[in-house]
């Protein structure tokens, strides 16, 4: 009895600790996104000026700089990129962030070219202009951090799997080459799976596919050689 009261109080602790850490990496998440949104909206302002801002431009940069920032992060929410695993990204999700900053450009466009309507009329309304060079700029450094730091995660995570924990890696002498047949999808899960096992022995020399317009490519850091026949 003892026992399984104490292993309850284990498993709580354990599930405790892991809910914390969830906890942490969300909101370390949201943080830099915020940042890079931020300062990806910073840099558009400097160089549609050559980070010499007059003193209203910067005005206005702090007085919008938020609500944009804000704005372009609720997209993204919406586009479903908070669910992403940083870990796991590939092309699937790096098009659905693109997208969702296509959508929040073309609003900030769109607010853009309704304010410089009615600002001959509503004079204080200028301050909340955007110049169009500035939205557009924007998406570029925008998509390029929300997208490089998840693909930087993921270079990272990949590159800590092949080191491996514990495992020590086996001298060239000990590698078998080896060739792989089929250079498609599979193939380059299986040159994955042996940059990351390297307690298999298996260095991959090559790939063997029938497709003759794949011979002398590189799949993956590994060259198609030839066909099956060859």
């Amino acid at each position: 009895l003892a026992f399984g009261v104490r292993s309850r109080s284990l498993h709580c602790d354990d599930t405790g600790d892991g809910s914390m850490r969830l906890q942490l990496l969300r909101v370390s998440q949201i943080v830099i996104d915020f940042l890079v949104l931020a300062f990806a909206l910073l840099l558009a302002f400097l160089l549609r000026w050559e980070f010499r801002p007059p003193a209203d431009v910067v005005g206005r940069m702090l007085l919008i700089g938020p609500y944009v920032v804000g704005f372009e992060y609720l997209v993204l929410v919406q586009f479903g990129v908070r669910r992403f695993s940083w870990r796991y990204i590939g092309l699937r999700e790096v098009a659905r962030i693109f997208l969702a900053l296509i959508v929040s450009t073309l609003v900030l466009l769109a607010s853009r070219v309704v304010i410089g309507e009615v600002v001959s009329s509503a004079p204080y309304l200028r301050h909340g202009i955007v110049p169009f060079g500035v939205i557009l700029l924007n998406f570029v450094l925008a998509f390029g951090g929300v997208s490089g730091v998840r693909v930087l995660r993921r270079l990272m995570g990949e590159r800590a799997d092949a080191r491996g924990p514990s495992i020590r890696p086996p001298s060239r002498q000990d590698l078998v080459p080896t060739m792989l047949v089929g250079a498609g999808q599979a193939g380059v899960l299986v040159v994955k799976e042996l940059a990351n096992r390297p307690e298999l022995n298996l260095h991959p020399v090559g790939f063997l596919d029938d497709d003759v317009l794949k011979k002398g490519t590189d799949i993956h850091g590994v060259r198609v050689l030839g066909t099956t026949h060859d």
